[in-house]
Order: C-alpha cells, then sequence, then structure tokens
C-alpha cells in the first residue's frame, strides 16, 4: 500500500478509491442491465459466436471485472484504512478519531471522504455548516499528522517513547 505525506493525501486519495468504485459499480450494473435486455424483446435465437451473440456482452462484462478486480481490492484496502482511522482497527468507534476527538470529528471525514458527499450535504447530516464541517476537519487532520495513522487507528497518543492513551479531552468543534 503506498504511503501518504499527510491525512489530507490520505483521505483525498481514500475519496478518490470511494468514487472510482462506485462508477465501477454502476458501470457493471448497467452491462449486467443491458445484457438481460438484448434478445429477450424479440425472443431473438442466435447462434452462439455469431455477430449479434447476446452472449458477448456478458463475456465483455465478465472480462472487465476481472481487469478491475484487483483495482477494486486495492482501492477497498484504502478505504477500509480511511475507516479504521475515523472508527479504530475494529470500525465500532472504540478507536481512531471517534474515541480521541469524538464522533463528531469521525463522521465528518467519513461522509465526505468515504460517503463522497458534498460539503453542504455532510453539513446536513452532522447539523453543522460546510464552513464549520471544513474548520473540524482541519483539526482532525491536523491531530492525524500530529499523532500518526498507526496511532491514531488504535487510539493512542504519544509520550516520549512509548504509546499510551491518548489525553480524552476533546477540542471544542471551531464556531461558525
Amino acid at each position: 500500500m503506498e504511503t501518504y505525506s499527510s491525512a489530507r493525501d490520505l483521505f483525498d486519495a481514500a475519496r478518490g478509491a470511494a468514487i472510482e468504485c462506485e462508477r465501477i459499480r454502476r458501470m457493471l450494473i448497467a452491462m449486467e442491465s443491458a445484457e438481460q435486455s438484448v434478445g429477450t424483446a424479440l425472443g431473438m435465437k442466435v447462434d452462439a459466436g455469431s455477430i449479434s451473440d447476446p452472449m458477448r456482452r456478458v463475456d465483455a462484462r465478465i472480462d472487465k471485472e476481472s481487469r478491475w478486480h484487483q483495482r477494486i481490492e486495492e482501492d477497498e484496502r484504502l478505504m477500509d484504512l480511511a475507516t479504521s482511522v475515523c472508527y479504530g482497527r475494529d470500525q465500532d468507534g472504540k478507536g481512531g478519531l471517534s474515541l480521541l476527538l469524538g464522533m463528531l470529528y469521525a463522521d465528518i471525514i467519513w461522509w465526505h471522504y468515504l460517503g463522497t458527499e458534498t460539503w453542504a450535504r455532510t453539513g446536513d447530516i452532522v447539523g453543522y455548516s460546510p464552513q464549520r464541517c471544513k474548520a473540524i476537519r482541519d483539526i482532525a487532520f491536523d491531530f492525524i499528522d500530529g499523532l500518526g495513522v498507526a496511532n491514531i487507528i488504535d487510539g493512542m497518543g504519544i509520550a516520549e517513547d512509548e504509546p499510551r492513551r491518548a489525553d480524552t479531552s476533546r477540542p471544542e468543534p471551531p464556531d461558525s
């Protein structure tokens, strides 16, 4: 897996991966839908391998799926990492940003970057303005960059040499 120089880079890449996975999923659904409609409307019978062979579309979809399989797996691993940063290793809210800063911080990051929502929609979901959501995101990214992804995932802060439980006092979300 690629290394990212900042939380912003990680989450921008995760957002791109989420968008790409959704695009591929929709393309495959459209291809499957086209497969089902070919020939059924007219009840056509066609010889296998002929120019109008309806199985040609099925074969094309299967070929595309196999080519996209590795890319989808890479994208899903990246999205899993980013979700773990938000909610912890088990993605249960007992680690990650949700533990260290609060669920609001994790939810804002998740909805915008992994849920691929706009800032306006993210704000509607969490009950804050888009500008306030961005300010909260900036605090979260600074926090991740300061402690490191692995420590955030495990809900750990950094002492001088040894990891420890992070300070559970949470910064107040910035005013609008």
